[in-house]
């Protein structure tokens, strides 16, 4: 589905399924803030966490988590 959007240069935005807040960090190292975090059990947005700044995101990802441990 990426490469049919990227034809008609439709954004698609970068993902990264993480398992501990270092992978988190790293990823929005690479690509910035805002991170949005969404469980991989929430359903229809339940879960859905955005983060601003850097500062917040392991105590984000923390909270995400211990709400909804996959």
């Amino acid at each position: 589905m990426d490469t049919l959007l990227a034809r008609y240069d439709v954004p698609v935005p970068r993902s990264l399924a993480v398992q501990v807040p270092g992978d988190l960090q790293s990823f929005a190292a690479r690509v910035g803030c805002p991170v949005l975090l969404k469980p991989v059990d929430g359903v229809a947005g339940g879960g859905v966490a955005l983060v601003e700044q850097p500062e917040a995101l392991e105590d984000t990802f923390v909270r995400v988590v211990a709400r909804h441990p996959a």
